[in-house]
């Protein structure tokens, strides 16, 4: 009888996903390797992974010596996300390492790190689900003698002073020690001590504003306009809530589309990581969510007008086909009114149960106009629809502000 692994409350065949990985038809998509030594292991999945991996060393009688090794994983999780996506080829990695570490009865632990980006207890909580969830594969895998810890923010390998060195210090840690003893002081004297310091010394800091990655240095241009905002405040955003919890993408071996509340989307475009270009897909009406068929909405703001379009999204999976652009005319008036400034832009969705939220980032860095979200509903009551709830951020001599913004389409 074939294992079953149950995860999030719906069933993934372990044996199944690592089937149509392998026979997925790309040359360079990593094959089942069970029964390989974890040289193997490790070299077929080292690129498509980003796998570094050190040995681990403690001094005994003055002399140092070796004790284990440790695997660091950077592409494990998509941004903001704490479950691997089925098609991760993580999967097989964690399985398949985890079946030679219990041949050896070793002591694992999975260790999961994130950058500062965000709050400290946000952070934790994100390192722990992932941690967590990884480890759930290295034990379909065997492994017995298992324990996750996560220390979120506290112990970065690089400052996080770049988006590189942020990228870097987001990351899996699989730890694998012969012995009880080893296991127990290396995590002690690496890990368990730094990290109480970490957060004591964090704890006796001044309150400090939140952190997030450095702000892109905008150079002042012609385009700007005033749309009567407020400064920016993240308490005062409530967009995120309105969606609710996002629904995972469906797949092959899932098609059902769940809520999954462990799913973290930041408050606002500002803070969420840029996305992916968006490839252009021509679909049949039907295939669209109602009222994003290529369609364009429009709002006036502070006596500007701004229309976002073609907004395409795809029912399935809520996914983007097609890249919108930003037109603003300045001090609209419909009898005569020029286009002002025109924003090729790339665009983010998530998908609620019953609305999407559909963020907006400009192209073009050099202009105050930051980014766009909108709450678009998924049904079309009326030939008049309204997004339920909607932010610009813009950059001003004093600062980023934000105003609502609730375009409809006619």
């Amino acid at each position: 009888m074939k294992k079953i692994y149950i995860l999030n409350n719906y069933c993934k065949p372990v044996w199944l996903i690592l089937c149509i990985l392998a026979l997925s038809g790309c040359s360079s998509t990593p094959k089942p390797v069970s029964g390989h030594t974890d040289q193997k292991i490790f070299s077929t999945y080292q690129k498509v992974l980003n796998l570094k991996e050190e040995p681990l060393y403690l001094f005994v009688n003055k002399k140092q010596q070796k004790i284990g090794k440790r695997v660091i994983i950077h592409s494990l999780f998509k941004s903001g996300q704490t479950e691997i996506e089925s098609d991760n080829h993580g999967i097989g990695y964690l399985y398949f390492s985890g079946k030679n570490a219990s041949t050896r009865n070793s002591y694992i632990a999975v260790v999961g790190h994130t950058d500062n980006t965000g709050s400290a207890s946000r952070n934790i909580n994100i390192s722990k689900k992932r941690a967590h969830e990884a480890s759930l594969f290295l034990k379909e895998g065997g492994v017995k003698k298992l324990y996750t810890y996560s220390f979120g923010e506290y112990l970065p390998k690089y400052p996080n002073t770049s988006k590189v060195n942020r990228a870097l210090n987001r990351r899996i840690e699989i730890l694998e020690f012969d012995t009880r003893e080893d296991f127990q002081q290396y995590m002690n004297e690496f890990y368990l001590s730094p990290y109480a310091i970490a957060k004591k010394n964090a704890a006796n800091k001044p309150p400090t504003a939140k952190k997030y990655p450095p702000k892109r240095k905008i150079t002042y241009t012609q385009e700007f306009i005033g749309f009567g905002g407020i400064p920016y405040n993240e308490s005062k955003l409530d967009l995120v809530s309105i969606v609710g919890d996002i629904q995972k993408k469906s797949s092959l071996w899932s098609p059902i589309k769940k809520a999954h509340a462990n799913i973290i989307i930041p408050e606002s475009c500002i803070n969420d990581s840029p996305p992916n270009p968006v490839k252009y897909k021509k679909l049949k009406t039907s295939k669209y969510l109602p009222g994003m068929n290529s369609v364009t909405w429009w709002s006036k703001v502070n006596g500007h007008a701004i229309t976002v379009g073609p907004i395409a999204v795809a029912r399935k999976n809520a996914e983007p086909v097609e890249a919108p652009i930003i037109s603003i005319y300045k001090n609209y008036n419909s009898d005569q009114s020029l286009l002002t400034y025109s924003y090729p832009s790339t665009v983010k969705t998530y998908e609620g149960e019953h609305s999407i939220l559909y963020r907006i980032f400009p192209e073009k860095h050099k202009v105050s106009l930051r980014c766009i979200d909108l709450v678009l509903p998924k049904s079309r009551e009326s030939k008049t629809t309204k997004a339920l709830k909607g932010k610009i951020y813009y950059h001003t001599s004093k600062g980023v502000r934000m105003r609502d913004f609730l375009p409809h389409l006619n």
